[in-house]
């Protein structure tokens, strides 16, 4: 991705960080002091938005979306925080440290068509202190909890409720009527926990 970036068109970050309203936010998550100047496509500040939460690190931050490479979406935040999503399931982090390096999404989007195994497998790779691959595996179900209505809005609740080696986690997924995550609560890595990703209305 940031050979793409490189070849963009890049405008100071106060631009951003004034119509999302979350350069402090942003600047608590990664520690940057005041006044440091990060950069964002400037095609990015008119395009879809998603509004991130990090409970454990008392972050709220606007993403803009920057990258589309076939079904998977990377979201940049104004210190280069990024989070890709296959069809709005997490897959990749950077910039957070204890970073979610790798994830399938496959089984997990399988399970909200009703297609695949009732319980199926999900794996996620991570980078060790001493930068090597390691691998959570987790077992997986899904359940269609029903309709919810949230902003106004009525979506399908999902609930992929997993169990990797000591961890249990469960993602929270809201699906409008055609199918499309607008809203979510996914388990990010031991350390970091869960974020939350709404799709912002322009």
């Amino acid at each position: 991705m940031g050979a793409v970036l490189a070849m963009k068109v890049f405008v100071c970050v106060m631009a951003l960080a004034l119509l999302a309203g979350c350069q402090p936010a942003i600047q608590r998550l990664m520690g940057v002091q005041p006044g440091t100047q990060v950069v964002v496509p400037a095609e990015a500040l008119s395009g879809p938005q998603m509004r991130v939460q990090i409970q454990s690190r008392g972050a709220n931050a606007v993403l803009s979306r920057v990258a589309v490479n076939r079904d998977v979406e990377t979201w940049l935040a104004v210190d280069n925080i990024s989070l890709s999503f296959r069809q709005g399931v997490l897959v990749a982090s950077r910039g957070l440290g204890f970073d979610l390096m790798a994830a399938d999404a496959q089984n997990t989007l399988d399970a909200f068509a009703g297609q695949g195994a009732e319980v199926y497998r999900r794996q996620m790779r991570y980078l060790t202190g001493d930068n090597q691959s390691t691998f959570l595996t987790a077992g997986c179900s899904m359940v269609f909890v029903g309709p919810e209505t949230v902003g106004g809005q009525s979506l399908q609740r999902l609930e992929e409720r997993c169990q990797a080696r000591q961890n249990l986690f469960t993602n929270l997924f809201w699906l409008d009527g055609s199918g499309q995550i607008v809203q979510s609560r996914q388990w990010v890595s031991p350390q970091i926990g869960y974020l939350t990703a709404s799709l912002r209305q322009r």
